[in-house]
């Protein structure tokens, strides 16, 4: 008994080092830059840009690193528009045809490209700047590029590895403030407590 628990447990450790090793990757926006997961951006005003980094997190050297990626963003153009959007060349220097692109009719930002070497860590894929163009809630939604594509692989790996349904990719909510209703709400409280001051020194 004693040895079938010392062999149940060094299997258990064996198996849950490695799920630990090999965590899939996963895609995320970083508004602040910080190069940390930001899943939701208040905007302060309509009209406002801001700008997201898109980075892939967790890639390991298990496939020898990424060579490849590629990557959609959708949104909901009645609430943001894409200004501009830059892949990282440094990284990503073999660019794919026709990206980096967007299409605010749409609402779907694409970018890709690949490197001939492996890249492992957290990579910063590129970065897109949007205009908040009404009052609301926008849902930055990422997904691998051409999805309907069956055949066209977006995250490889050195070794040829795919890691397309693999990947958490990542959303975000971005919303405005509506400052003017908070400013005249604030005001009015503070209206009010002057009110009441004035009233108990009279």
């Amino acid at each position: 008994m004693k040895k079938f628990l010392v062999l149940f447990l060094a299997v258990f450790m064996v198996v849950g080092m490695a799920s630990v090793a090999s965590a899939a990757p996963v895609t995320y926006f970083d508004f602040d830059g910080d190069k940390l997961a930001d899943t939701s951006l208040l905007v302060e005003n309509v009209g406002e840009a801001f700008t997201a980094d898109i980075y892939i997190a967790d890639v390991d050297d298990t496939y020898g690193g990424l060579v490849s990626m590629g990557l959609q963003v959708s949104y909901d153009s009645s609430q943001v528009n894409v200004t501009s959007i830059a892949q990282n060349a440094t990284d990503w220097y073999l660019p794919m045809k026709d990206l980096p692109r967007y299409d605010n009719t749409t609402g779907l930002a694409e970018m890709g490209g690949g490197r001939l070497d492996g890249l492992e860590g957290t990579l910063l894929l590129g970065t897109i700047t949007f205009e908040c163009m009404d009052e609301g809630v926008s849902e930055l939604l990422m997904a691998e590029l051409y999805p309907e594509l069956s055949t066209f692989d977006s995250f490889v790996a050195a070794d040829g590895h795919v890691y397309d349904s693999e990947i958490g990719y990542g959303s975000a909510d971005v919303s405005p403030v509506p400052i003017p209703g908070a400013a005249l709400l604030l005001g009015s409280g503070l209206l009010g407590l002057v009110g009441i001051k004035r009233r108990f020194h009279l």
